[in-house]
């Protein structure tokens, strides 16, 4: 487990090295609810940053607007939520999103055993009109100090 300042400090640089690599691409956003950034909460590493690659590399390939990126992050009872929104293309047929890569993977098999809650990946097309994008969802354990 990691420190969640640390691990926001690491999921920031990600992006902001992505931001490099294309230029006013995206924006992002990270939100904290029912906590602050540093807090000495400790989380299991690399939980997000696979989502947040996905909304980069596939979901806003080929877009001609700019992509957006919003992270939530609402601490609850035993949980930190999470909530990765992006505006990019969506969950289309034939999209490589639809396959579940191998980091994606462990981490639902992961997230599944320490929460007894799945991941959840939705299209926005389906929850907002005229929306485009993918919501992913998923709880987050915490620890409260590093060695629980």
């Amino acid at each position: 487990y990691v420190q969640l300042e640390k691990e926001i400090e690491s999921l920031r640089k990600y992006m902001d090295l992505q931001l490099l690599r294309f230029p006013n691409a995206f924006d992002y956003s990270i939100t904290f609810e029912n906590l602050d950034e540093d807090e000495l909460i400790f989380i299991p590493p690399m939980l997000m940053q696979p989502f947040v690659e996905n909304s980069i590399e596939h979901g806003f390939l080929g877009i001609d607007y700019k992509g957006n990126i919003s992270i939530n992050l609402t601490l609850q009872d035993k949980h930190i939520r999470c909530t990765i929104t992006d505006n990019g293309i969506g969950l289309k047929k034939g999209n490589n999103k639809t396959k579940t890569s191998a980091s994606i993977g462990l981490i639902s098999d992961f997230i599944l055993k320490a929460t007894k809650n799945k991941v959840k990946i939705q299209d926005r097309k389906g929850i907002v009109i005229d929306a485009s994008g993918v919501i992913v969802e998923f709880l987050i354990p915490y620890k409260l100090t590093e060695y629980d």
